[in-house]
């Protein structure tokens, strides 16, 4: 399952540009996690947003903004 799978270490090999979007009350994946996931790639960008799990839907011009940083 999904939910069970651990890419904690396979994370810092990523070298595309990437922006990590993150929901400050996401329980699923806390500020936390994105935190971490985000200082763990190097050069990506840390977006937390007032929202769930969920941001694309719940935040979607703040989501694509943040995105768009790193296209």
């Amino acid at each position: 399952l999904l939910r069970d799978t651990d890419l904690r270490a396979d994370v810092g090999a990523i070298r595309a540009a990437t922006a990590v979007v993150g929901g400050t009350a996401d329980v699923a994946t806390p500020p936390a996690d994105a935190e971490w996931i985000a200082a763990a790639i190097p050069g990506a960008s840390l977006h937390l947003l007032a929202a769930g799990h969920l941001s694309n839907v719940e935040r979607p011009a703040e989501f694509l903004a943040a995105i768009e940083t790193a296209l």
